[in-house]
């Protein structure tokens, strides 16, 4: 990405300690003697518990885009892109989840004027970001809690992927299951970065910013409902609070029908 490096770098020095009995001492408890004892376990224990398979993913992707108007010359792009996820072994309910997401323009000699600007950044550039960096909380039944950098869909904010990188969030969002069929959630949005927010897909900018506002808001804050019927009915209600720009309420009920095994039927009203 021409004129844009970025190295991150980091070292850890992990000490471990360990607890021995005196095999001299006749006296010493061992834990086979006692199997309700837990055996000290060093850092390096715990972390080499992670496996790879299990803690990590990632995708890979590779795109093309043409844009094509009577009045204005031919816009084209040509795009590889993915990420790379981590999530940490959960500790007490809590775990923490980071991602880098990529994106290299594969027509490394395309005229600027003519490459479509939805896959790259503010320069039409390639790029890297940090995409996901939060902390999770889970009591593990009924309440869940994000914080940070992350992806969230809903119907006036979400991934929206359809281009060579999908929206991400600076947000901190909770999530209440009050019973199998009600949850309850609730939110704030500070920052928005992805192809969407209509300024630089490599950067988190101000919700103000994204919306093109001069009104000082401190983002987005909202609260959902929905009721979820066994198979056939369910309903969900959103609101919005935009500080200092709008209030939006959305509503969608839905009726499903199985016709057959495999066939299924999907009769939906929504109001905004």
């Amino acid at each position: 990405m021409s004129n844009k490096i970025v190295t991150l770098g980091s070292t850890f020095l992990i000490m471990t300690t360990i607890i021995c009995a005196n095999p001299m001492d006749n006296n010493a408890t061992t834990y086979e003697q006692e199997p309700h004892l837990t055996a000290p376990r060093s850092v390096r224990d715990i972390l080499g518990e992670n496996n790879p398979v299990e803690h990590m993913r990632g995708q890979l992707r590779i795109g093309y885009i043409t844009q094509r108007y009577d009045a204005s010359p031919t816009l084209d792009a040509y795009g590889a892109g993915g990420h790379i996820h981590f999530d940490t072994k959960s500790y007490y309910g809590f775990h923490l989840g980071i991602s880098a997401y990529g994106v290299l323009d594969l027509a490394f000699d395309s005229d600027d004027t003519f490459k479509h600007p939805d896959f790259f950044d503010e320069e039409k550039e390639s790029f890297a970001v940090l995409s996901e960096l939060y902390l999770d909380y889970d009591t593990g039944d009924a309440f869940t809690m994000r914080l940070g950098k992350q992806t969230f869909d809903s119907p006036h904010a979400d991934s929206d992927d359809i281009r060579m990188m999908p929206n991400y969030f600076e947000a901190y969002t909770m999530r209440y299951t009050a019973s199998s069929d009600v949850t309850l959630q609730a939110g704030w949005i500070r920052k928005m970065a992805g192809w969407e927010n209509g300024i630089d897909a490599s950067r988190f900018e101000k919700i103000s910013e994204v919306l093109e506002t001069s009104a000082d808001t401190d983002g987005v804050f909202f609260l959902s409902a929905s009721y979820e019927a066994e198979k056939h009915f369910d309903v969900q209600a959103w609101y919005y609070r935009f500080d200092d720009i709008a209030d939006v309420v959305y509503i969608e009920a839905s009726y499903h029908a199985f016709l057959a095994e495999k066939t299924e039927l999907i009769l939906g009203v929504q109001w905004d």
